[in-house]
């Protein structure tokens, strides 16, 4: 989609001017515990922050940089393993694209809300980005 597209551009062009990272925001929780697994829910909620909601900019890098950071996992653990990739992407795919992927199956099945983020994002990408048949 274009407008995330656009939303990563304005973000990376917010942190750029700054100079340094953003420091998180309230949407991320002060209680928040280490061992709980982020759920499709609470992505959710991050890929679905709009422009001009206080926490938009903190929300959407959270969104983009999670399904990147699962890409760049299924990425590393594959190449620790040599084994073939589970996901191809295209050359011009930007992450935008990928995590609004991520965000429409996310609304499109809410019934899997409560699985392993983490889960569902490999999924999407696995699904989305395919590298041909696997022998």
């Amino acid at each position: 989609m274009t407008i995330f597209r656009s939303r990563f551009a304005r973000l990376l062009a917010l942190a750029a001017l700054n100079g340094v990272g953003m420091a998180p925001a309230p949407v991320f929780g002060q209680d928040r515990k280490a061992d709980r697994l982020v759920t499709g829910q609470t992505l959710l909620q991050y890929c679905s922050a709009t422009a001009g909601e206080p926490d938009y900019l903190p929300s959407a890098a959270y969104c983009v940089g999670y399904v990147v950071a699962t890409n760049d996992t299924l990425n590393t653990i594959r190449a620790t393993l040599s084994a073939p990739p589970v996901v191809c992407l295209p050359p011009d795919v930007s992450a935008g694209a990928m995590a609004d992927n991520v965000t429409r199956f996310l609304r499109r099945h809410p019934e899997m809300l409560e699985v392993a983020a983490t889960t569902l994002v490999m999924k999407v990408l696995v699904d989305s980005y395919p590298c041909g048949t696997l022998e």
